[in-house]
C-alpha cells in the first residue's frame, strides 16, 4: 500500500486530482480500516466490504471504526468465516467500474473474489491484487495451477512488505 499512497500523492501534489480507486476487501478490520483512511487523504477511496464482519470476530473487534473514505457491505452471500458467494461484488463491478481508476482486489480465495476476478478478466479490465504475504507450502499441483491462474491475471500486485 506503501507504493500507492507515494503514487496518489505525487499525482495530487502535481495535478491537484485525485485518482478514483475501489478496493473490494472482505471485512472491515481495524487495522486495515485505519490503512483506508490515511490512503482516503490522497485518493478518492471506496471500499466494497463483503460481509460487515468475520464470523468468529465479537461485535466489540469492529467497535472502533471510524470511516474516512466511501464504503458499502454486500448484504447477502456469507461463507465461512470471511468469504462471500455473492454476485454482489461483480455485479458492482459492472455497474461502476467506469467511476474509477483503479481497481484493487485483496483476495482470490472466496467464491465472490473469484467471480469477479473472472468476469474482470474476461471484459479486460485491468485490476490489481493486495497481497498480505504468504507462507509457501505444500499443495497439490490442481491447487496450484488453480491459484496460479487467478492470481496470473491480476495487470499489477501490491504489498505491504
Amino acid at each position: 500500500m506503501i507504493l500507492s499512497f507515494l503514487i496518489a500523492k505525487i499525482n495530487f501534489d502535481r495535478y491537484n486530482v485525485y485518482m478514483r480507486v475501489l478496493i473490494i476487501f472482505n471485512h472491515p478490520a481495524p487495522y486495515k480500516v485505519n490503512a483506508f483512511n490515511e490512503l482516503a487523504k490522497f485518493v478518492d477511496l471506496t471500499v466494497l466490504f463483503e460481509r460487515t464482519k468475520a464470523k468468529d470476530r465479537p461485535d466489540s473487534f469492529y467497535a472502533s471504526n471510524e470511516y474516512k473514505f466511501n464504503y458499502l457491505f454486500l448484504k447477502d452471500g456469507y461463507f465461512g468465516k470471511e468469504g462471500s458467494l455473492s454476485n454482489n461484488v461483480r455485479k458492482y463491478i459492472k455497474k461502476h467500474q467506469q467511476e474509477f481508476d483503479v481497481i484493487l482486489m485483496n483476495g482470490y480465495s472466496h467464491l465472490a473474489e473469484l467471480k469477479a476476478i473472472k468476469y474482470m478478466s474476461k471484459h479486460h479490465i485491468k485490476f490489481g491484487l493486495l497481497i498480505n504475504g504468504g507462507v509457501v507450502k505444500k499443495e497439490s499441483c490442481f491447487k496450484r495451477k488453480y491459484k496460479t491462474s487467478y492470481i496470473s491475471k491480476a495487470s499489477y500486485y501490491l504489498s505491504r512488505s
